[in-house]
């Protein structure tokens, strides 16, 4: 998703449908982008992390809740993913 300096590769929109993996939870809940695409860039060590405002759903509750999370290819807990990078649908 990122280039070397932290440019968007992916053009994300506000209302895209991505997965955002809660804790150790074992499948991904529903999420929907609410930012403009990348709503921050963060540089840590030499890697660029990006976040962006998600409303996120659960499987039991029609109830979301909006928080802000950082994107992650691979699927490490409490971030998000685009479904065709799904980590637990591959």
């Amino acid at each position: 998703m990122p280039d070397q300096e932290g440019e968007e590769v992916v053009d994300l929109k506000a209302g895209d449908k991505v997965h955002y993996i809660h804790g150790t939870e074992p499948t991904c809940r529903p999420a929907t982008i609410l930012s403009d695409g990348i709503c921050e860039r963060v540089k840590r060590g030499g890697n660029w992390l990006q976040f962006a405002h998600l409303s996120v759903g659960s499987e039991d509750s029609p109830a979301t809740r909006e928080t802000t999370r950082e994107w992650d290819g691979i699927g490490r807990p409490n971030t998000w993913h685009l479904p065709g990078e799904c980590p637990r649908h591959a």
